[in-house]
């Protein structure tokens, strides 16, 4: 049965070529903030990681589980076909199967990988919402990400044009008052939720109409901000993002080619300093990662050249090593015995049977990180002492 559902899925995903709204959910955050960025990304080819083809493949077995009502262990060790064939591993069936109970606690008519239709907000706009819950005046969203590099919050441009396109295809049919939206993010343990009223929605679909037409307008101006700019495909080579950085540096300190002391700096400069930071360091890792696919390309870049990074030693076969080396060394020697850490430990039973060894377990706290106060996470309250133990 198994073996049949992945041929099916197989035979779809080459039918049905993938496509992608140009004003996609996904992409919002850039091309609201920032008009010109449609024009600017056209020649840009899209390309997938493999942390892609992962979240892709937790999706699919969350959508063949969902709407088969089968469990997600039954698929450990096969392979998916709409993600590089993808091998199902232990630790997604867990996650997996956690999303699962999640929406299990949720009342109300479930609908799964639906798609969905924004065009009455932007122009050609479509998406897929993992799940949509029907129950009595509200409507929720559950967003299931898979991803572990950073927290994903709800209340962003992405989740509020879905709960847009929610609406357009429900609304008339039910009688929403609200809707719901949830980030579920397993793999950091990490749940947000937002709800909006109806009419706030619909404040923010006016304003979604006005910066979607004004993106599809030749000559749209390019605007650099962190927003717009995190994930754009053109960020190495905006003469925008050029000139915001010159500004932020150049101008507003007065120096180029030798920065200030950062004691010299008054609270105003440290304050702009860090305002910009994040988006200064973001360009010039585009920068690097542009000139470093020019010259792996073959084409070449003046003033530049790749190299081979640090090297590493390690053994070409390590049968044939404990072998050879076996009748000179003691097992104690050879073989490092270390106990399993919690996170290898959460992956072996997973994370509902983890909170059986709570008491066994001590959260470390880490590293205090300088955010801006806009940050939904809760503020430190420390003295100098405090810091002590994170000193270098």
């Amino acid at each position: 049965m198994l073996n049949f559902i992945i041929s099916w899925r197989a035979s779809m995903a080459f039918e049905v070529a993938p496509k992608h709204s140009l004003l996609s959910a996904s992409g919002s955050a850039t091309w609201l903030y920032c008009s010109g960025s449609v024009a600017a990304q056209k020649p840009y080819k899209e390309s997938r990681s493999a942390f892609a083809d992962e979240g892709t493949a937790a999706h699919e077995l969350a959508e063949i589980c969902l709407k088969g009502d089968l469990n997600p262990f039954d698929f450990e060790g096969k392979q998916l076909p709409e993600t590089n064939w993808i091998t199902v591993d232990k630790t997604m069936c867990h996650h997996v199967n956690d999303y699962m109970d999640f929406i299990a606690e949720h009342k109300g008519h479930k609908i799964y990988e639906q798609k969905l239709d924004y065009s009455e907000y932007a122009q050609d706009g479509f998406g897929t919402a993992d799940c949509i819950i029907l129950n009595d005046d509200n409507a929720t969203i559950i967003d299931l990400k898979y991803g572990k590099g950073v927290k994903v919050y709800a209340d962003t441009t992405q989740t509020k044009i879905y709960a847009l396109g929610v609406y357009s295809e429900f609304g008339m049919l039910e009688d929403i008052k609200t809707i719901t939206m949830i980030i579920y993010q397993p793999r950091l343990d990490h749940i947000d939720e937002l709800t909006i009223s109806i009419d706030e929605l619909l404040a923010f679909g006016e304003w979604v109409k006005e910066r979607a037409e004004l993106a599809m307008q030749e000559n749209a101006p390019l605007t650099a901000g962190e927003k717009q700019c995190q994930w754009c495909k053109h960020k190495a080579r905006c003469p925008e993002l050029m000139r915001y950085t010159e500004n932020a540096i150049q101008n507003e300190f007065g120096f180029f080619d030798e920065l200030p002391s950062v004691n010299r700096l008054s609270d105003a400069e440290l304050n702009l300093a860090l305002s910009s930071a994040t988006l200064i360091k973001s360009w010039l890792s585009a920068i690097e990662e542009h000139v470093r696919e020019r010259l792996e390309s073959g084409n070449g870049f003046t003033g530049y050249k790749l190299v081979e990074g640090r090297s590493s030693r390690d053994w070409g076969s390590e049968e044939e090593a404990v072998i050879a080396l076996s009748d000179a060394h003691t097992e104690e020697e050879l073989f490092k015995r270390s106990f399993i850490s919690v996170a290898k430990f959460e992956k072996l039973v997973g994370k509902k049977n983890i909170k059986d060894f709570e008491n066994l377990i001590v959260k470390k706290s880490g590293k205090p990180t300088v955010v801006p106060e806009s940050d939904p996470r809760k503020s430190l309250s420390v003295s100098a002492n405090d810091f002590s133990e994170f000193d270098d």
